[in-house]
């Protein structure tokens, strides 16, 4: 009698750990967002600043974004200007 509540206490602890490890896995999934993916980095405005004879200065912009490039020469108007 004693050893079929042995072997009854076994066999059900080894199904519950197989439920238990089954069930984690089922949980465990990675989700890939293509959304995220196909989003390209913007590329930066490169600025080149060069000081005149005269304590001038001139640059010269470059970059993919013109919208970015005029927003970025008009900053830099009135900054150097104030000077």
């Amino acid at each position: 009698m004693k050893r079929f509540m042995i072997i009854f206490i076994v066999a059900a602890l080894l199904f519950f750990a197989q439920v238990a490890y089954s069930a984690g896995e089922e949980d465990f999934r990675f989700a890939v967002n293509t959304g995220l993916a196909n989003i390209k980095p913007k590329k930066p405005v490169r600025i080149t600043v060069k000081r005149t004879v005269k304590d001038g200065y001139t640059w010269e912009l470059k970059g993919d974004d013109t919208d970015e490039i005029i927003r970025i020469n008009k900053k830099l108007r009135k900054e150097l200007d104030r000077r």
